[in-house]
């Protein structure tokens, strides 16, 4: 790559007059030579290549650096430019001065008169006001070199100068950069303070200085850029700073500035310290190459020795092939085939920067780069090959680097090889530097989603990155579709929109459009698509080129975004962002409807105006609060604009966006949540008392068993209070087979899934008395089907069971009472016909009787029938008298001799199983009653259930009981009634009234 430099020294001879010959000889000097690009360093450059560009060097790629601005360059016509700007960031240079030097009241700005002069003193013209009356700013005035010196060296010590461009003085006097820098830095005793790095080291202090050399390496990859194709016009102008914080630490030894004051990541030059303490390795690696190097300088004293001896033997040459030699640009040597250098020509030392008598006597290989070893060593294969071999490696230079070296060697009459070679390591560097760029290129497609693509105007064929079959939808394993084909990929409302574009393109109009693909799986991705015409040596479109990226998801969070700023403004909830000082940032449509204020005057409000209960003061408090928690919800109130007062629930959010914090709160009016609450509260309360009324006993469990709640009677059952058993155990207020057994009976019930009841015998521990309970569990279930707890509802029944057992009493006495009413029924029919049948028989009897004489035998046995038959009628009346059906005939009667005559049937009737003993007592007055009667009370003492010969009679364990009768004598009360008592074992009393 052939570099010319041309040096317009502008700073020297600045007038046009030198400028309008330099620009002749450079268009005579080029006339007919072929430029790739051209680079422009300084404004004089840029300034003469802009102000006559059809004459000098036209269509031209151009690459500017060195100016501060280029907008004055722009309207002039010249295209096919672009560079980097020189941004100097002279206020933060003032800025950091002023921190390292609090006392300065005063800066003194020095520049020149030429270009760059005159923009750096623009720029602080621009910034002076920031600096108010924080200190003083002015300018040096036109003066020669001699006058700046005197005005410097008379600054008072809280001054400092910042010294920009100033190399030509008011009488045309130049000095070099370094040479002015030493000028003023010399004559003052004030710190100075630069903008360019090339001043640093000459006895400023530092600044924000603006590097040469990273604009000389920048504008090189633009110009990299454009040689490898690409429009110059297509290439941004480059805007970002170079400027980086320097110092020099001589100077800020003398200042008495730390290395603890500077900025973060500053360069500092001229810092005292130790090669072995830094660089350890490198001192190490130059110690041994030394060595080497020295023992390399004795070997090489014993090849110069062999190769003096060479170079005589080589003498015979002619003296033409020796010019020839000497004057190639290319590498030429000669060697022996063990491949010792015998004979070099003056290219190898301009190339490796050896000696020629370094070179020649050594051995070829010595220098060769040692991966390259093994394919150099194919120049053994010469001499029995006899053919010329073409080979590339690397060969070591004096410097230690390497240079790549394209080699084209032949032997030569058996004992010496000729050998031509190339320096190709520029061609290496760009080759390995595009091979780099291209996949730097090809990566930051990738991770960027953006593929690029070129469409030959020509041969209408398309070229398309890897990328761009995976943006529009097509397999990168296949080729290049037409643009048709692509056309028809297209959505059907974006197809002639694009074409449209597409076509002014060809016409040299750019274009920047979004449209939609259709994927093969009917799915549609958004792309952005960029495309520019390129224009060959005639200034005819010769193809279209461009970039597409996939835009779908931006687009889809633009969509989202919409959405979810549309949710926010639609939402019932308020919704208010707030900033730090409680001012609102953004409300919502429902805040505004709630407070009553548009919300242009809601957002002129604070955050006090609608809450009545909130200051600034309390609100910081809340900030700190919920920047530490990150989220609150909380109760509060809201004032609206017609000065009601209304309940709100808050829940606010601490966020951080761009680097902002807010409080991003959401408030639900609760007016009627409150009143429901309240109204809930009373029902809650009017529940609880009825439930503390109801005589049943209530208790509500948790699955585990430990008790939630109960009522006033389950607290008598425990003797504790509710209190005192929430939270506790059946294990904490009965014995373990109690506990146990209602445990068993809570499983079954949850297990079940519905209600279980029973009854149980449970002891009161508040008096100790016993109960019998019915008892209902039934499982409580929410609404997701869980189990929650078991619900225990007991009645005392104790008093219904006796009742139950009275009635079952009562009903087994009416049943036997109505046998003894079927008995006695029964009985009286037979009593009546076997009485109708005794009449007959006692008639007879009597009849016989008056016809015999008494003195006859037969007399005797008629009178035995006759008793018989009284006997007989006597049972009879019994009967009838037992089965109530004899009308009452009261008569004068002897009771013991009554009372006897019922004992046989008595025994009857009461059975076996009890003895019957019949006491009669001793003077028993004569009594006036129905003989019925008495054979009536008798009957019931003795059979009627429920007498204590019933149920003694009943009981297994009371078996041949004897039941005995006693009369005794009757007494009279004092109302006239006759008390006559007849009992067992256990006295039954009857009463009789006798009948006047």
């Amino acid at each position: 790559m052939d570099v010319p430099i041309e040096y317009l020294d502008a700073k020297r001879y600045p007038d046009k007059h030198h400028l309008a010959r330099m620009k002749r000889l450079l268009m005579d000097k080029y006339r007919g030579k072929k430029i790739d690009v051209i680079i422009a360093l300084d404004d004089a450059a840029v300034e003469m290549l802009t102000d006559d560009h059809p004459a000098l060097f036209p269509g031209i790629p151009i690459v500017f650096a060195g100016i501060t601005r280029f907008n004055k360059y722009a309207h002039r016509g010249r295209d096919r430019i672009t560079g980097v700007l020189e941004t100097q960031d002279i206020k933060a240079t003032i800025d950091t001065a002023l921190r390292l030097h609090p006392e300065t009241s005063e800066i003194l700005s020095i520049s020149d008169t030429t270009v760059s002069g005159i923009s750096a003193q623009r720029m602080l013209e621009a910034i002076m006001p920031a600096y108010g009356d924080r200190v003083k700013i002015r300018f040096l005035p036109k003066c020669t070199f001699a006058e700046a010196r005197a005005a410097v060296a008379t600054l008072p010590t809280d001054s400092i100068i910042l010294l920009n461009s100033f190399t030509t003085d008011s009488a045309g006097n130049t000095l070099s950069t370094k040479d002015s820098t030493r000028m003023i830095v010399s004559a003052t005793k004030v710190p100075v303070y630069g903008v360019h790095e090339n001043r640093l080291g000459d006895g400023i202090v530092g600044g924000y200085l603006v590097s040469g050399r990273e604009q000389g390496r920048r504008a090189a990859d633009i110009g990299l850029r454009l040689l490898a194709g690409e429009n110059p016009d297509a290439i941004p102008i480059e805007e970002s700073g170079t400027a980086l914080a320097m110092f020099d630490y001589k100077q800020m030894e003398r200042f008495n500035i730390s290395l603890s004051e500077l900025p973060k990541g500053s360069i500092i030059i001229n810092k005292p310290v130790s090669v072995f303490t830094t660089h350890r390795e490198f001192a190490i690696t130059i110690t041994a190459i030394l060595i080497i190097l020295a023992i390399a300088v004795l070997l090489l004293a014993f090849f110069i020795v062999r190769l003096l001896q060479t170079r005589a033997a080589l003498g015979e040459k002619t003296e033409e092939l020796d010019r020839i030699f000497s004057l190639s640009l290319d590498l030429l040597c000669v060697t022996s085939l063990d491949g010792r250098l015998i004979r070099l020509n003056p290219a190898w030392q301009n190339a490796f920067g050896y000696r020629l008598d370094e070179l020649e006597g050594t051995m070829f290989i010595d220098l060769v780069h040692p991966e390259d070893v093994a394919r150099t060593n194919k120049v053994n294969e010469l001499a029995a090959s006899k053919k010329v071999i073409d080979f590339v490696n690397r060969y070591r230079c004096k410097d230690g680097s390497y240079r790549w070296i394209e080699w084209r060697s032949t032997p030569y009459q058996g004992s010496l090889i000729y050998a031509a070679a190339r320096d190709i390591t520029e061609r290496k560097q760009s080759e390995e530097k595009l091979r780099h760029l291209s996949e730097a290129w090809r990566l930051a497609q990738k991770m960027a989603n953006i593929g690029h693509w070129s469409h030959d105007v020509e041969t209408r064929k398309p070229i398309w990155s890897d990328q761009m079959f995976l943006i529009l939808g097509f397999d990168p394993g296949k080729t290049i579709p037409d643009y048709k084909t692509f056309i028809e990929t297209l959505h059907p409302d974006d197809r002639e929109m694009f074409d449209e574009a597409f076509q002014r393109a060809l016409s040299g109009t750019p274009f920047n459009i979004e449209a939609r693909a259709i994927f093969p799986d009917g799915s549609i991705h958004w792309f952005n698509s960029q495309g520019f015409p390129r224009y060959d040596g005639d200034g005819k479109i010769s193809e279209l080129f461009g970039t597409s990226r996939d835009i779908t998801a931006h687009k889809q969070a633009e969509e989202t975004l919409r959405f979810t700023q549309y949710a926010i403004d639609k939402t019932i909830d308020q919704a208010f962002w707030m900033t730090e000082d409680g001012s609102f940032f953004y409300v919502n449509d429902a805040a505004c409807r709630a407070l009553g204020y548009s919300r242009e005057e809601l957002l002129k409000l604070s955050i006090p105006d609608i809450g009545p209960t909130v200051s600034l003061e309390s609100f910081t408090e809340h900030w700190r609060d919920l920047q530490e928690k990150g989220s609150l919800t909380f109760e509060s109130l809201h004032r609206a604009r017609d000065g009601r007062v209304y309940p709100v629930e808050i829940r606010a959010n601490f966020v951080v966006f761009d680097g902002k914090a807010y409080n991003c709160a959401f408030a639900t009016d609760i007016t009627e949540r409150k009143r429901m609450e309240q109204s809930l509260r009373e029902s809650e309360s009017f529940q609880r008392a009825l439930l503390q009324t109801i005589p049943d006993l209530i208790w509500l469990k948790d699955p585990n068993g430990v008790f939630l709640s109960c009522n006033a009677m389950f607290e008598r059952l425990c003797g504790a209070k509710e209190a005192e058993i929430v939270g506790k155990t059946d294990y904490d207020f009965v014995d373990k087979s109690l506990a146990d057994f209602f445990r068993e009976r809570d499983s079954m019930a949850t297990a079940a899934g519905k209600p279980i009841s029973n009854e149980e015998w449970v002891t009161f521990a508040d008096d100790g008395h016993r109960a019998l309970l019915d008892t209902i569990k039934t499982p409580m279930i929410d609404n997701q089907g869980e189990l929650v707890g078991v619900l225990g509802i007991a009645r005392d029944i104790t008093e219904r069971q006796k009742a139950e057992e009275e009635k079952s009493k009562l009903e087994n006495q009416l049943r036997q009472a109505q046998k003894m009413e079927s008995v006695g029924r029964l009985a009286g029919g037979v009593a009546h016909d076997f009485n109708n049948m005794l009449s007959v028989i006692l008639g007879y009897g009597e009849l016989a009787l008056a016809q015999t004489d008494p003195a006859l035998q037969l007399h005797a046995a008629l009178m035995e029938i006759v008793k018989a038959a009284q006997r007989s009628a006597d049972i009879t009346r019994q009967l009838l008298a037992f089965a109530r059906k004899q009308t009452i005939a009261p008569q004068v009667l002897d009771i013991n001799k009554t009372v006897a005559g019922m004992m046989l049937m008595l025994r009857h009737f009461i059975g076996e199983d009890i003895d019957l003993a019949w006491l009669p007592g001793e003077a028993v007055w004569p009594v006036m009653i129905d003989p019925g009667q008495i054979d009536q009370i008798l009957a019931n003492l003795c059979v009627t259930p429920g007498t204590p010969s019933r149920m003694w009679a009943r009981s297994p364990s009371k078996r041949a009981i004897r039941y005995s009768m006693r009369t005794i004598a009757a007494s009279t009360s004092g109302s006239g009634r006759v008390n006559m008592c007849c009992w067992p074992s256990a006295t039954t009393a009857a009463a009789w009234t006798p009948r006047s």
